[in-house]
């Protein structure tokens, strides 16, 4: 389940967004993305719902430009599984440098995992440090649940929940 899916700060959408730069179908697609990448078992849109036992992995590129990746999960085989949203892999092609793609995905029992991708200047997806370059203060607010940001020996931010705030560890001068 996506809580955050195909974030764009660029206005102009664009790329492939397949995993290792494949030359996929591209471009922004139709309503819900074409699909790029993963053949037998892939619907045309990037699906939800049921997908019974058809355990595809299916890449997409949505109307924003940003890759997108589906798969069929049971969370107990061999019962029949449903469509989810994961993060794609890294490095697929992007034509629109400085384009941000946000995911947060959740696999069963686990907690959300937040993950930004910025088209880089050589045209290639790559994932973007989710840490301020400098340590946020105590409370400050913060959207990428669970994040661990290291600032110094023993020193680190950690964004939790649920009301979004950094929450500063062992730092001398933070009293944490």
């Amino acid at each position: 389940m996506f809580v955050c899916c195909g974030g764009s700060t660029a206005s102009e959408p664009g790329g492939d967004g397949g995993p290792s730069g494949s030359a996929g179908a591209g471009g922004t697609g139709g309503a819900g993305g074409n699909v790029s990448d993963g053949g037998a078992g892939c619907p045309a849109k990037i699906p939800s719902g049921p997908c019974g036992n058809n355990m595809s992995t299916c890449n997409y590129v949505d109307d924003q430009g940003c890759p997108q990746r589906s798969i069929c999960f049971s969370q107990f085989p061999p019962q029949p599984g449903n469509w989810l949203s994961v993060t794609p892999n890294p490095g697929g092609s992007c034509t629109t440098t400085g384009q941000v793609c946000g995911y947060t995905e959740v696999v069963g029992d686990n907690l959300p995992m937040h993950t930004d991708f910025e088209c880089n200047a050589s045209g290639q997806w790559q994932v973007k440090d989710p840490c301020p370059p400098t340590r946020p203060a105590q409370g400050a607010s913060c959207t990428n649940f669970n994040t661990a940001c290291p600032y110094g020996v023993g020193c680190t931010a950690v964004c939790v929940g649920p009301d979004g705030s950094w929450l500063i560890q062992g730092c001398p001068d933070a009293g944490g």
